[in-house]
């Protein structure tokens, strides 16, 4: 039997757990864990970055790393040597998201995404430091802990007004 926090097989789901995926994207780091940022918190910047007033390239922003909760948030390294097994891996998962999300990702979608999502890397490697997760400062780390949450209940707030 699996634990309740676990989520069950993207398979067999008819709707997305959006506060569960939302706490789990929170729960897992960036970078192997090198540094003190979440896969939720990269695609929140994703979803600023994508900058568009099409709610599916929005949607598909936010949503373009769940597939992690069940995959992990690998190293590119690994991904690499992976090769087509990875990439197949991550279809599999983006697909299922998808056809639970509602949405059909276009080619163009897919790119402004992927744009989008290599920006937010490049901006990661040289501001991680500055973030306010990597204060020392116990209430300050405490404020944006908060924040985080806040953040959570904002993506689904944002999923249930796009249903």
């Amino acid at each position: 039997m699996k634990p309740n926090w676990m989520l069950p097989d993207i398979e067999t789901l008819t709707e997305l757990p959006v506060s569960q995926i939302a706490m789990q994207l929170h729960r897992l780091k960036r970078y192997g864990g090198a540094i003190d940022f979440s896969v939720l918190q990269h695609s929140l910047l994703v979803y600023r970055l994508a900058r568009s007033d099409d709610p599916v390239t929005l949607l598909w922003a936010l949503l373009h790393d769940v597939g992690e909760c069940w995959i992990g948030d690998a190293l590119k390294p690994a991904k690499q040597i992976a090769g087509h097994a990875w990439s197949d891996l991550e279809q599999h998962y983006d697909k299922h998201v998808q056809r639970l999300a509602g949405i059909t990702v276009s080619l163009a979608v897919a790119q402004r995404v992927r744009d989008a999502d290599q920006r937010a890397c490049e901006i990661e490697m040289m501001y991680w430091n500055a973030y306010p997760f990597a204060i020392q400062n116990e209430p300050l780390r405490k404020a944006a802990l908060a924040q985080e949450i806040d953040w959570i209940n904002s993506v689904d707030l944002f999923l249930k007004e796009i249903k």
